[in-house]
């Protein structure tokens, strides 16, 4: 049986000795479709953890001004990430899976 990890974080620095340190806080966090990675989202970016042993295995910067939530597709190939400026306008960057190149970004949403 596997067993799941689930992690609540609110607005402060995250710091676990296998997590090493992120000093923007993290807005979400989300286990991959195959439950081999975490990834953790926040103004730094995204940062993917193996799930068995909490160590980093890369990060995937982001141009998109406060990223607050990830959700993956049914398939697992796709990764989107939503965020933008409070009170002014949200954005959606769609990124391919696991190699984060940016697939598609909606831009125009109201916030």
């Amino acid at each position: 049986m596997r067993g799941i990890i689930v992690f609540v974080i609110g607005w402060t620095t995250l710091s676990l000795p296998a997590w090493g340190q992120v000093s923007a806080p993290v807005t979400d966090l989300v286990v991959t479709p195959n439950g081999t990675d975490v990834v953790a989202c926040s103004q730094e970016g995204l940062v993917v953890y193996a799930a068995d042993r909490l160590e980093t295995r890369h990060t995937i910067p982001l141009e998109l001004a406060n990223p607050h939530c990830l959700a993956f597709s049914p398939s697992g190939s796709l990764l989107a990430i939503g965020g933008g400026d409070p009170a002014v306008s949200g954005s959606v960057v769609v990124v391919s899976w696991p190699d984060g190149a940016i697939v598609q970004t909606l831009r125009g949403h109201g916030d």
